[in-house]
């Protein structure tokens, strides 16, 4: 979005300041640049199984970032961040719900609702977990991940 140069507030057509990020169980802190693209390097003695942009959500933001079903129930099941677990819970909502989905995979999804509905997560994130199978069963009223 570009700033507008006649409006009478001044404003910042970029952001700056500290971003964490949750990586493999650590939480790496970054310093980003007041531009369109800062590009972010990290070791790692391994590819990395879990990549969380912004743990805990400090920022306003629009993201994308496309993850396999497999980073998404590794997400689910490992993040420190209940907003991860969260979001990954949604997107795994919906790769259950398209049609091209295997019955495997289906299954998958399901088995790891049921383990955070019946683990010790916060229990919001069980009753989250709780609604998100119900939607992905179809046996939710509102039958859309929400």
């Amino acid at each position: 979005m570009k700033t507008d140069p006649n409006d009478e507030y001044p404003q910042a057509e970029f952001f700056q300041g500290k971003v964490d990020f949750e990586i493999d169980g650590r939480i790496e802190q970054v310093w980003l640049k007041p531009k369109a693209e800062n590009v972010l390097t990290f070791a790692s003695a391994n590819q990395s199984k879990l990549v969380n942009f912004d743990f805990e959500s400090t920022w306003i933001k629009g993201i994308t970032f496309e993850k396999s079903l497999d980073e998404l129930l590794y997400q689910l099941e490992n993040s420190r961040d209940i907003l991860a677990r969260s979001a990954a819970m949604i997107e795994l909502v919906k790769v259950g719900k398209n049609e091209k989905t295997t019955a495997e995979d289906k299954a998958k999804i399901h088995a790891a609702l049921r383990n955070i509905i019946v683990g010790n997560s916060y229990w919001r994130l069980r009753n989250r977990a709780i609604t998100q199978l119900q939607i992905l069963l179809g046996t939710h009223p509102l039958d859309e991940p929400r």
